[in-house]
C-alpha cells in the first residue's frame, strides 16, 4: 500500500499519515452556514473532502466521512427575519440548493449530514461537562469558554494570546472576563428561536456544534479535520480548546486546511460585487470542466477563477478527451503499475497538479505510440486515474458538443509568440505551473514547442 502523506496544519509540517484503526479513517469537514446560496470557495472545499475520501477508497480504507450544516446561527436568523420566513425553512432551501450544486460537480456526498439544530443536547452535555471542569462559566444566561484556563491556547494559529487580541477581530461582549473568550451558549433575544437548557432560554455558540457532532459520529478520536484556512482561528482554534478540554486528550490526528478562491483576482465579496456563486459558474462553464479546473491548483495555494484562465481548462481536457480517444471502451487491462505513478502524486499531500500533468504525459504518450497494445493500456490507465479525481463524466462525443462552447479561436502568430515569452519568463521564475499551462495550452492548438539551448521554437502541426 502507498504511503499518504498530509500537510498537519497543527504541527506546521508534511507528515506521513498513520490512521487510528488500519484500514480505516475517519474524516471530519465544516459545512455550510445555511444563510446563502454556495459560492465556488464552497465549492473547492468540498472538492478537496471528495478527494481525499476518493484517494482513501482507491487504497482499499473504509472511510466515514462526516459535514456538518450550521443551520442555526445570527446570519441565518437575521436573514430569515429580514425574508419573513422560517429560519427552518430558509435553511431547507439552502441544503438543497447547496446539494444540487455538488451533485452537479460530481461531488459525492458524505456519509453523514448533520444539522446543527439536531444536537442541542450533546451541546448542553458538554458544556455542562465543562462548566463542571472549570472551562468554562454562566453570566445571566450566557456560557462562554474561560481561555485563560488553557497553557496552548492558540496553538493551531500558532498565535500567543497578545497576538490573537491584536490581529483578529473577537466578539465584543461585556459579561466575559477575557476577550479571547468565547460563547459557548447564548442568552435568548426578541426574535430569535430558542430551546431550553439548564441556563435558560438560549441557542449554542458556532464553535461547540462542531465538537459535538464530530464527536458522536466519529468518536472521542478521529483522524482528518479539514475545512478552510479562514476558520483556523478563531472556529477551528475553538473546537480544539473545547473539545480537548472536554476530553482531556488530543482528539485530531491531522488538520487540512484548503486556501481560499478568488474571482479575476480578487477576494470575493458581495459588497464589491466580485462574488461568483456556484449556480452562476454552472451556468457559464461545463461542471467538469469547473471540477477539473479547481483541481489543477494545488489545495494550500489560492486559486483564482479568471476568464482567461478557464480557456486553458478547456484546452487540456480536450486534449485528455482525444487522447483518450472516441472509440475506447474500458475492459479488464492491467494498468496497476502504470497508476502508481499517479497515486504517489496523490498521496503526497493531495498534489493534483502533479497527478495531471502524468495525465497529460500520457496523453503525449499515446498520440505517438503505434503499438495498439501499449496505447490501449495507456488509454485504460489515463481513463481510471481520470474517473478516480471525478473527471471523464462524459462521452467522448458529448464532451466536444458541450464544450464547444468555451473552446479558443485558432491563435495568431502574435499571439503564439506572446504565450511563448510569457513561458519563458515563468520558467525563469520557476512557476512551472504556469508553465505547463501555457504549454498544455499551445499543444491544445496542435503546436509544438521546443527548448534547446535556453531558446524555445515553435511550429504548427496542421
Amino acid at each position: 500500500m502507498l504511503d499518504i502523506f498530509l500537510h498537519n496544519s497543527l504541527t506546521k509540517k508534511k507528515e506521513k499519515f498513520i490512521p487510528l484503526q488500519d484500514n480505516h479513517v475517519k474524516i471530519y469537514a465544516c459545512g455550510i452556514t445555511t444563510y446563502d446560496i454556495s459560492h465556488l470557495g464552497h465549492a473547492r472545499s468540498a472538492l478537496i473532502g471528495d478527494l481525499l475520501c476518493r484517494l482513501f477508497q482507491r487504497l482499499s480504507f473504509k472511510v466515514l466521512f462526516v459535514k456538518n450544516y450550521t443551520d442555526i446561527d445570527d446570519k441565518i436568523i437575521n436573514r430569515a427575519n429580514k425574508d419573513k420566513i422560517a429560519w427552518q425553512d430558509l435553511s431547507a432551501d439552502m441544503i438543497a440548493h447547496y446539494e444540487d450544486n455538488m451533485n452537479q460537480l460530481f461531488i459525492e456526498q458524505p456519509n453523514i449530514s448533520p444539522l446543527a439544530s439536531n444536537h442541542i443536547p450533546e451541546m448542553i452535555e458538554m458544556i455542562e461537562e465543562l462548566i463542571k471542569q472549570g472551562f468554562a462559566y454562566e453570566v445571566k444566561g450566557d456560557v462562554f469558554f474561560k481561555t485563560s484556563k488553557l497553557k496552548n491556547y492558540g496553538i493551531l494559529s500558532g498565535k500567543n494570546t497578545d497576538q490573537l487580541i491584536a490581529g483578529w477581530r473577537v466578539e465584543i461582549n461585556q459579561k466575559k472576563t477575557n476577550p479571547l473568550d468565547f460563547s459557548l451558549w447564548k442568552k435568548h433575544k426578541e426574535n430569535e428561536p430558542f430551546f431550553e437548557s439548564p441556563w435558560g432560554n438560549g441557542r449554542p455558540g458556532w464553535h461547540i456544534e462542531c465538537s459535538a457532532m464530530s464527536l458522536k459520529y466519529l468518536g472521542r478520536k478521529f483522524d482528518i479535520h479539514i475545512g478552510g484556512s479562514d476558520l483556523i482561528f478563531p472556529h477551528h482554534e475553538n473546537e480544539i480548546a473545547q473539545s480537548e478540554s472536554f476530553l482531556a486528550h488530543k482528539h485530531v490526528s491531522y488538520w487540512l486546511h484548503h486556501e481560499m478562491v478568488r474571482v479575476e483576482g480578487q477576494k470575493m465579496s458581495k459588497s464589491t460585487n466580485n462574488f461568483l456563486s456556484v449556480a452562476d459558474a454552472l451556468s457559464q462553464y461545463d461542471p467538469e470542466l469547473i471540477r477539473f479546473y479547481l483541481l489543477s491548483t494545488h489545495y494550500r495555494s489560492i486559486i483564482d477563477f479568471k476568464k482567461d484562465s478557464i480557456k486553458t481548462s478547456v484546452d487540456g481536457l480536450n486534449r485528455l478527451y482525444r487522447a483518450l480517444g472516441s472509440e475506447f471502451i474500458a475492459q479488464d487491462v492491467s494498468t496497476k503499475q502504470l497508476l502508481t505513478e499517479f497515486l504517489s502524486a496523490l498521496a503526497d499531500d493531495l498534489n493534483t497538479p502533479k497527478a495531471i500533468s502524468i495525465l497529460f504525459n500520457w496523453a503525449n504518450q499515446i498520440n505517438k505510440l503505434t503499438d495498439e497494445a501499449k496505447k490501449y493500456q495507456l488509454r485504460s490507465a489515463l481513463f481510471e486515474a481520470g474517473r478516480s479525481i471525478g473527471i471523464f463524466n462524459s462521452s467522448f462525443k458529448k464532451w466536444f458538443t458541450k464544450s464547444k462552447i468555451h473552446q479558443t479561436q485558432k491563435l495568431s502568430d502574435t499571439e503564439i509568440s506572446d504565450y511563448i515569452e510569457k513561458r519563458t519568463r515563468a520558467r525563469q521564475d520557476k512557476d512551472w505551473v504556469l508553465s505547463d499551462k501555457i504549454r498544455d495550452l499551445l499543444v491544445a492548438q496542435h503546436i509544438t514547442i521546443q527548448d534547446k539551448n535556453g531558446v524555445t521554437t515553435w511550429q504548427r502541426d496542421d
